[in-house]
């Protein structure tokens, strides 16, 4: 969820790990936006299984 929006991330689980897209994902929005909005603005959830 970025800014109250709620989105879905598709993804060829081949290509990367579930851990593994987390960890891009997450370093593409830490450069992104200071660390107040990112702890304010962005929430993760995540799928049990893949």
């Amino acid at each position: 969820m970025l800014y109250g929006i709620p989105y879905e991330i598709l993804w060829h689980p081949g290509c990367w790990k579930q851990e593994e897209l987390h960890r891009h994902l997450d370093g593409f929005y830490r450069q992104l936006m200071t660390p107040l909005m990112y702890r304010e603005n962005l929430r993760y959830e995540m799928p049990d299984k893949m």
